[in-house]
């Protein structure tokens, strides 16, 4: 379970991992300098599919975009798998095959179980921060306090 929103300014997820009944603590945002450009990143989604996303987008030299099948035999396991947002501030959904969505157009987005929670509270006004810490404590989708992060300083 995660939920990843940004607010036109910071990204910000939650750091739960389910392990079977257990949650454990995960870092899900990043700031990534790699062959495709410098981005701030939310990712959701199996681990050890999200750890191989991460090093895709880090990577100097251009890569193959790890494989989803890899990782899950579930057909179904859904399009995307996490937030891409550039220097500009503009907020893209990462799809399963390493292609980015056309930009939204809100200024701000939200990603994983939690997203429709999420985007609520953010068209509320809320900030990311605060869309993550309401996840957590009105639904199941969220866990174990926030990490936030900004271009600012990058």
């Amino acid at each position: 379970m995660t939920t990843i929103a940004f607010d036109g300014k910071v990204l910000a997820a939650d750091r739960g991992v389910m392990r079977g009944e257990a949650v454990t603590a995960y870092k899900k945002v990043h700031s990534v300098n790699g062959h495709r450009g410098r981005f701030l990143l939310g990712l959701c989604g199996l681990t050890a599919f999200t750890d191989q996303v991460l090093r895709y987008f880090n990577s100097a030299e251009p890569v193959k975009f790890p494989d989803i099948k890899l990782y899950s035999k579930d057909d179904d396991y859904g399009q995307t798998c996490g937030l891409a947002v550039t220097p500009e501030g503009t907020c893209h959904f990462i799809y399963n095959d390493g292609t980015l969505s056309e930009p939204m157009l809100d200024g701000w987005g939200s990603e994983g179980s939690g997203c429709v929670f999420a985007a609520g509270a953010l068209a509320a006004g809320a900030s990311a921060s605060e869309a993550i810490e309401l996840a957590i404590k009105y639904t199941t989708c969220a866990f174990l306090g926030v990490d936030t992060i900004s271009f600012e300083g990058f």
